[in-house]
């Protein structure tokens, strides 16, 4: 959020696309599921987690 300015977008704007983005987290892990397993799926569902990107 601290950038949204410089991609030229109004506070609302930003925080509108990060919720957006956040929503696609269960689709990424269930297409991570497909091609991961074990620590490598856990990695890439924590790298990807919504959770990470609205804190």
């Amino acid at each position: 959020m601290s950038h949204h300015q410089h991609f030229a977008l109004s506070r609302n704007a930003a925080a509108e696309i990060l919720d957006e983005v956040a929503a696609w987290e269960e689709a990424l892990k269930d297409h991570y599921a497909q091609y991961l397993a074990g620590a490598e799926l856990d990695a890439a569902v924590d790298a990807t987690s919504g959770r990470r990107l609205l804190d």
